[in-house]
């Protein structure tokens, strides 16, 4: 539609002048285009007049008319607008590869506007479609209730079906979309959305933009100015679906089978969850909309938010966070908010080396300085040594229990009473929940900040970037810093947002999270109920099955009872040359998704397994029955293990290479060169 010489022919009514104007610019006709705007609603024509202005300063030569019109149903309308159509006016007809725009609004409310409406349309499409060539354009604009008719309507005779939505505050009954259609040759035997190419797309969805839009030509050099890619590949549609169809089937997914990853909680996602979050009226609802309106999502995030602090015991919570290591900031910028309230934000956080990963960096974001406590021969924390330790300078410990070595800290308690005695706080890295949900709460060994990963333990997909949730937990002194707003409940047993909060550290993300995650989470807890416990167990259960299979063949450091997870080592794979990530990528050639390979850092080559709930005892005994393969072929034939994987089509890659030279661009093949 860019660029086409054309003739609009516009009606009536009623939309607000700033939406006008913004059809208008997504129009971009080009100069010199013959414009006829009619309008049928004569001294209503402010939209309209912003309209006209704003295709007059794209080059346009603008005409406006205007035609007294009796408001009433649909046959006056209809009359009308054929009078439009027809003479006086018929030095205005739609020319060959022109647009025709007509504003078709009528101008009634009641209960049949529906039936009115589509049959309004049908009137008007055949006459209108034929005075159009092939490949010209219709437009018109239509209450958002009877698009889908509508657009079957114009399907019939037109492809390239775009949809443009809005919201019309002045007149919020109408609920206008603008709907662009280009002529056909011959009538579409399929009059069906899915027989065409019906493309939605936002007009004013979102606010109109504070900034003077640009063109191209005027931000850029002209040397990057092009209207197409060179050395794209043109290809057909079926050769494309081929293409794409063939690398998910190389690729391998959750559904396919094991994800050992020790520390991610790969577990299968219910499809359950996936349905109730796609649901309409959850996955359609718009963050801005009235609280009034929101009723039901708000009632999720307060239902969603009593489930996480029954199984956690904690007081309070937020759900803001997007992610483990966001919660992990919130976390500390509430304690470092309430310590300030106290007089003294203090200066050093503590770190156990058998904390995550995340840990360290979170720490230096919120302003503190990081001290590190080596774990005891028994990898846990070494208590005496945190008595020496801590003092008025020490904000927080974060803890990760169980740790990342799958043990839980069986002193966490006495933990708590040392840091609670010099007025520091204890925070808890919740992301291995998945060994403590409906068995153990945090709250009842001390914590006082607890962040969890929605993702991980309450099963929305991991991996690949995202989406996440870090929902974060607190004891009742440190309620009164939450993040802003705060959902709570009225007298009425109506939800509002509450942002009156003078001691909040302020809002952490937009909006209110992630919500399709805190669906997925709900969902989750829900299916399971009172029997959550038994999610616990199985995780445990089937790591330990697994470590008992695995301990004749692999160094196990640590042998304190484990957890959701298990973490070896190759030290005796190493008397032959083979290490934790030989290991993994053999393990590749059996149908395994490899392990964690060398964390956590308290131990030399690691192998970290964490086989979840989700996997069954068969499934358990498959990965056992390789891993001990693999041992057996390190020690009789080392270099199979070495130069794995040999049953995928692209060979061991150059991971030092890739994660320093990493090709971040599509650059188009060149003679005698494959592209990158």
């Amino acid at each position: 539609m860019a660029r086409i010489a054309s003739e609009i022919k516009a009606g009536y009514y009623p939309t607000p002048p700033s939406q006008v104007e913004l059809i208008a610019k997504r129009l971009r006709v080009e100069a010199g285009a013959k414009v006829n705007i009619f309008d049928p609603c004569a001294g209503e024509g402010d939209a309209l007049h912003g309209f006209a202005q704003a295709l007059s300063s794209q080059g346009a030569a603008v005409t406006s008319y205007g035609i007294e019109l009796e408001k009433g149903r649909a046959e006056k309308c209809k009359s009308k607008l054929d009078h439009v159509l027809q003479s006086p006016y018929e030095d205005t007809r739609v020319t060959p590869q022109s647009m025709s725009f007509m504003w078709l609004n009528p101008p009634y409310t009641d209960h049949g506007i529906e039936r009115a409406e589509v049959t309004f349309l049908r009137d008007l499409t055949d006459p209108v479609s034929g005075k159009l060539q092939p490949g010209g354009l219709l437009g018109f604009c239509i209450p958002q209730k009877v698009l889908r008719n509508a657009a079957m309507l114009l399907a019939l005779r037109f492809d390239d079906i775009h949809v443009y939505r809005f919201n019309n505050n002045e007149y919020p009954v109408y609920r206008q979309v603008v709907v662009f259609g280009r002529r056909r040759e011959k009538k579409n035997p399929d009059p069906t959305p899915e027989g065409n190419r019906i493309k939605e797309l936002s007009l004013a969805e979102l606010p109109p933009l504070d900034v003077r839009p640009v063109e191209p030509d005027e931000a850029l050099p002209a040397e990057y100015l092009r209207d197409e890619i060179a050395g794209f590949p043109e290809v057909s549609e079926i050769e494309i679906i081929r293409h794409f169809t063939r690398l998910s089937t190389w690729n391998y997914a959750i559904d396919l089978g094991m994800y050992p990853l020790g520390s991610c909680t790969m577990k299968y996602n219910p499809r359950v969850n996936e349905y109730v979050a796609r649901l309409d009226g959850l996955a359609t609802e718009h963050p801005y909309q009235p609280v009034e309106l929101a009723q039901g999502c708000l009632r999720i995030l307060k239902t969603l938010e009593k489930c996480l602090l029954e199984i956690t015991g904690m007081d309070a919570a937020t759900l803001q966070p997007a992610a483990g290591a966001q919660g992990e900031l919130t976390g500390l910028l509430m304690i470092r908010a309430y310590l300030a309230s106290q007089g003294n934000p203090r200066r050093v956080v503590l770190i156990p080396d058998s904390a995550h990963g995340t840990n360290p960096a979170t720490v230096t974001i919120a302003g503190y300085e990081v001290r590190n406590i080596k774990s005891d021969a028994r990898g846990q924390i070494d208590v005496a040594q945190l008595k020496q330790i801590v003092n008025a300078e020490v904000a927080a410990l974060m803890v990760t229990n169980p740790n990342t070595l799958g043990i839980f800290e069986s002193n966490i308690a006495e933990v708590a009473d040392v840091l609670h005695a010099a007025g520091a706080q204890l925070y808890m890295d919740g992301a291995n929940m998945n060994a403590l949900a409906g068995i153990a709460r945090p709250a009842s060994f001390g914590v006082d900040v607890l962040h969890l990963n929605l993702h991980k333990t309450f099963s929305t997909p991991h991996g690949g970037g995202g989406p996440g949730a870090g929902p974060v937990m607190v004891r009742k002194h440190l309620e009164p810093f939450l993040p802003v707003p705060v959902v709570v409940e009225k007298p009425d047993g109506t939800l509002a947002l509450d942002d009156q909060r003078p001691q909040s550290i302020g809002r952490v993300r937009a909006f209110f999270g992630n919500f399709g995650v805190l669906v997925r989470a709900l969902a989750y807890i829900l299916a399971y109920g009172p029997r959550i416990r038994q999610a616990t167990e199985d995780a445990v259960l089937n790591a330990n099955y697994i470590r008992q299979g695995l301990e004749p063949y692999y160094e196990l450091p640590y042998p304190l009872p484990s957890m959701h997870e298990v973490v070896f080592s190759d030290a005796r794979q190493r008397k032959y040359g083979v290490t934790t990530m030989d290991i993994a990528k053999r393990l590749i050639d059996y149908g395994f998704h490899p392990y964690t390979t060398a964390f956590p850092l308290i131990v030399p080559g690691a192998l970290m397994i964490e086989p979840t709930e989700s996997e069954s005892k068969e499934e358990c005994d498959l990965f056992i029955e390789a891993m001990c393969a693999i041992a057996e072929e390190a020690a009789t034939n080392p270099e199979l293990v070495k130069t794995a994987p040999h049953s995928t089509r692209v060979g061991r890659l150059d991971e030092v290479a890739a994660a320093r030279r990493p090709v971040l661009r599509w650059k188009p093949q060149t003679e005698g060169e494959a592209a990158d």
